[in-house]
C-alpha cells in the first residue's frame, strides 16, 4: 500500500484508490496539501461530481460510463436509479463484496422501493453499481478536489 499521495492504491475489495494525502502529527512543520477524509455526500447535487471524478479514473471504461451517467442515470424497467440513495444503502450493509456474499441485491431493490423483485432486476442493479459506483468505494471525499476537477 506504499507510495506518494496521489498515486493509486488497489484495496482489499481490488478496487483502485488514490493513497490521500496524510495529515502531519501534531506541531510537525509542513506545508503540503492536506485531505480531508469524510464520507461521502449524501446530496445528489454533490454526489454526482463525486462519482464522475472517481469513474474518470478508471481508464477508457470509466470514461464511457461517465458520459453515460451525464446523459442521464442509469434505469431499471424504466425507472431511474438513484445513485447517492443506492450507494448509501450499500455502504450500510458492508460494501459490495459483502453484498455478493450475502446475495442481498433483492433487499436493495425493495429499500429502493421498486416493485420488481425478481431475481434479474437484483443483477441489474448489481450491474449498475458495479459500473458506476464500485470505483468510488474508499475513496476520500475531498471538496477541494472536486472543485479543482470541476474547473
Amino acid at each position: 500500500k506504499g507510495g506518494a499521495a496521489g498515486s493509486p492504491v488497489v484495496t482489499s475489495s481490488g478496487s483502485k484508490k488514490r493513497k490521500a494525502a496524510e495529515e502531519p502529527p501534531a506541531g510537525a512543520a509542513g506545508g503540503g496539501h492536506v485531505v480531508r477524509q469524510c464520507d461521502p455526500p449524501t446530496d445528489p447535487a454533490k454526489f454526482l461530481p463525486f462519482v464522475l471524478l472517481y469513474l474518470k479514473t478508471e481508464g477508457h471504461r470509466g470514461k464511457a460510463s461517465a458520459d453515460r451517467l451525464i446523459a442521464g442515470p442509469p434505469t431499471i424497467r424504466g425507472h431511474a436509479i438513484d445513485l447517492c440513495s443506492l450507494f448509501a444503502l450499500v455502504q450500510a450493509k458492508g460494501g459490495s463484496q459483502k453484498m455478493n456474499t450475502m446475495r442481498t441485491w433483492k433487499s436493495v431493490l425493495q429499500e429502493l422501493r421498486f416493485t420488481a423483485s425478481a431475481q434479474k432486476h437484483a443483477e441489474e442493479l448489481k450491474g449498475i453499481y458495479e459500473e458506476f459506483l464500485l470505483c468510488c468505494e474508499d475513496q476520500p471525499f475531498d471538496e477541494a478536489e472536486l472543485a479543482a476537477a470541476g474547473k
